[in-house]
């Protein structure tokens, strides 16, 4: 869909309109006091079943209210078709198209009726590159551009996903057929914009609400069988030369999805079963209801628009406008369809070559198909698209910009993370900083006491050796005490009361002196025990100020 104000908005979808048109041809303009009536037809995704890699060319029928003389094939052609609101009109472009030879000059009603197509007839002679290869595939676009004499929409190009590039040219082929294989690979449709300019269009998020309010009476007729893709194949032919120099093509069919149910048959032989895989993965979830809407129309709507269809009772679904008539007579009417339709074909004559390239943008496709640039971006993008995302490098600050649609349908960048919210995450970061701080100080207290008590269990541990050895020793005595005692009694043969004193002594003494041993040993292993503890502590602390990281939420 092409850009378009609000106000335009409301007025095309409001119960009376009053409308306007212009043709420009050759830089001459025909009014509504000129114009019978414009017959409009486009298409995307066209062909037996969903089309990707379609090249449909758009044409208009523009029947003159009375004789124009002088026209001739070849001439350019702009028609528009504006609605009136509170600011005046506002125009939307229909596109180039080129006059074809079917000029009628019906001089008995004074009515002049020209056919005119876009600019995909000028895509008929055949494609030789002369690139290098491997070559980036948006330089082969760009080529096919140049050497066809047509404008690119680089910008749309730009924002393309990247592709591996091509191993080989393509060969063969003609420019169209050429822009549409290349479309194939991006699960797209080759078309020129109403600028005249050739691009490849993708899938899209709806960005337009139809309701009954729109439609013409009985309008709507929805197939309620949902379509869905079974599969994709892939006809892949392959030259090879033996020794003698004599050629042979073999041809095999690449698969992916399932080999039953709704096929997409494609035949492209630079297509690799990793880029079918790719291809098969942005469409194996895609499913939509057929459908045919006579309404009333909108000439901003494009061909390959998704559509939010709503029906009488209050059901919402999203189509593809894979069809789009419309027909100016005064009023507007149009017919938005999902079945397929075929491509016309007529040739003409080459234009010659153009200066062009595509620029690769510094960022990348969003999971919403917006784009994101990044911080290398330093001037703001220029072709961006609504909801597009900029982080902005400003100074030593990183800003979040977004591209917002305005009233007028124009697009503008609006700063959407503020100095405000920069300053409560620096004044976020400066609390942690002192929380990290107040840390640091008490883990560092926390090793100066550890080390304290390390060097007083150092003490402690030397007077439980010392004790430990005293209590051996009076072990030992006690030992010899009880010895000797023993051999008196048995010498005499009896023992006097102190005899049995000094017994019942060195017994005592063996005993006081074995609980200090143990007494002793324990207050060792204490020391120890601390000391480790102590020292893990110490250790710790080393940690946290010379290695440790901090991750700020």
């Amino acid at each position: 869909m092409i850009k378009q104000s609000d106000l335009a908005l409301a007025a095309w979808k409001a119960t009376e309109r009053t409308l306007d048109a212009v043709v420009t041809i050759n830089k001459i303009d025909y009014k509504t006091t000129d114009i019978a009536s414009i017959s409009y037809d486009a298409g995307g995704y066209t062909g037996d079943t969903f089309g990707i890699g379609s090249n449909y060319e758009n044409s208009v029928t523009i029947k003159f209210s009375h004789l124009i003389e002088g026209l001739k094939p070849g001439m350019t052609v702009w028609p528009k078709i504006g609605i009136k609101t509170s600011n005046g009109y506002e125009y939307s472009s229909l596109g180039l198209f080129i006059v074809s030879d079917d000029i009628q000059m019906d001089r008995n009603n004074n009515e002049t009726t020209i056919k005119a197509y876009d600019q995909m007839c000028l895509l008929e002679g055949t494609y030789t590159s002369k690139l290098t290869y491997p070559a980036k595939m948006t330089s082969v676009i760009a080529e096919i551009a140049n050497l066809a004499g047509v404008l690119l929409n680089t910008t749309d190009i730009s924002r393309l996903p990247v592709q591996v590039n091509l191993p080989s040219a393509i060969t063969g082929q003609t420019y169209r057929n050429a822009i549409g294989m290349i479309a194939q690979f991006y699960a797209g449709f080759a078309t020129f914009d109403r600028d005249g300019k050739l691009t490849i269009r993708t899938i899209t998020e709806p960005d337009y609400t139809l309701d009954p309010s729109q439609y013409e009476q009985g309008g709507l007729t929805k197939n309620e069988a949902p379509y869905k893709i079974g599969g994709i194949q892939c006809e892949v032919t392959t030259t090879t030369t033996d020794s003698t120099g004599q050629s042979t093509e073999t041809t095999n069919t690449l698969q992916v999805g399932a080999t039953s149910g709704s096929q997409i048959k494609l035949t492209n032989n630079l297509m690799t079963m990793d880029r079918l895989a790719s291809i098969w993965q942005q469409l194996q979830s895609l499913t939509f209801y057929p459908f045919s809407l006579n309404w009333f129309g909108n000439p901003a709507i494009e061909a390959g628009d998704w559509l939010t269809l709503q029906d009488t009772k209050g059901n919402k679904f999203n189509v593809p406008n894979n069809g789009y008539t419309m027909t100016f007579d005064g009023s507007l009417s149009a017919v938005s369809k999902a079945d397929q339709t075929s491509t016309s074909s007529s040739s003409y004559a080459w234009r010659g070559e153009l200066s062009q390239y595509v620029a690769d943008l510094g960022g990348r496709q969003g999971a919403s198909g917006n784009y994101i640039y990044g911080t290398d971006t330093t001037e703001p993008p220029y072709g961006a698209k609504f909801n597009d995302i900029w982080y902005k490098q400003n100074g030593n600050k990183v800003e979040l910009w977004t591209y917002e649609r305005q009233a007028d349908g124009t697009g503008k960048w609006v700063l959407t993370v503020s100095d405000a919210t920069g300053e409560e995450v620096k004044a976020k970061v400066d609390q942690v900083e002192l929380e990290a701080k107040a840390s640091t100080d008490a883990a560092k207290a926390a090793s100066d006491k550890a080390d304290q008590l390390a060097a007083k269990y150092d003490d402690t541990n030397a007077l439980a050796n010392q004790a430990l050895d005293k209590a051996v020793s009076a072990q030992s005595d006690a030992s010899a005490a009880v010895a000797t005692a023993n051999s008196t009694a048995s010498e005499f043969g009896k023992v006097d009361q102190k005899a049995d004193s000094a017994l019942a002594s060195a017994l005592g003494a063996q005993s006081d002196a074995s609980a200090a041993v143990k007494q002793a040993s324990s207050a060792a292993a204490d020391s120890k025990d601390a000391k480790q503890i102590a020292g893990a502590v110490s250790q710790s602390y080393k940690t946290l100020t010379d290695g440790s990281t901090m991750t700020i939420l």
